[in-house]
């Protein structure tokens, strides 16, 4: 799968590093230089799944929105999966679109920090507004 940001159409969600926070966290990066990780997203019953990414040197690892200092808001892969963040993918946009609101079960919509369009931007936890830089398009990978 592919998580793009619709307003970053070549970008994708990946790993990468934010300025004051160590631990890898969720960024957009070139879609090409995001293999071999992989993402996939882990039914869990209902509208709920999770984000999953394996890298084959790093293991499996899902996403889990983070509440307070340092880290508020940022989606940091854990390797303790039960302990992650379950989403819901809310359509957005017309029929065919691919376009989605990833919504974090009862805590807010993942947008990217401050809309900006520029590789290694944070993914992260917002209050769901609907606006543009919190729609993505989920796809296959190539």
């Amino acid at each position: 799968m592919r998580i793009r940001p619709v307003l970053a159409p070549d970008l994708c969600l990946t790993d990468g590093h934010v300025r004051g926070y160590e631990p890898l966290v969720a960024v957009q990066r070139p879609c090409d230089e995001v293999a071999p990780q992989e993402t996939l997203l882990e039914p869990l019953g209902g509208s709920a799944y999770r984000i999953r990414w394996y890298h084959p040197d790093h293991g499996k690892a899902c996403l889990k929105a983070l509440r307070g200092k340092p880290a508020d808001g940022l989606l940091e892969p854990w390797e303790a999966c039960d302990q992650s963040s379950k989403f819901r993918f809310e359509p957005r946009g017309p029929d065919g679109s691919r376009q989605f609101a990833l919504r974090v079960a009862g805590q807010g919509c993942v947008g990217i920090q401050g809309a900006k369009t520029t590789e290694g931007a944070a993914a992260l936890m917002e209050p769901c507004q609907g606006k543009r830089s919190h729609l993505f398009v989920i796809e296959p990978a190539p």
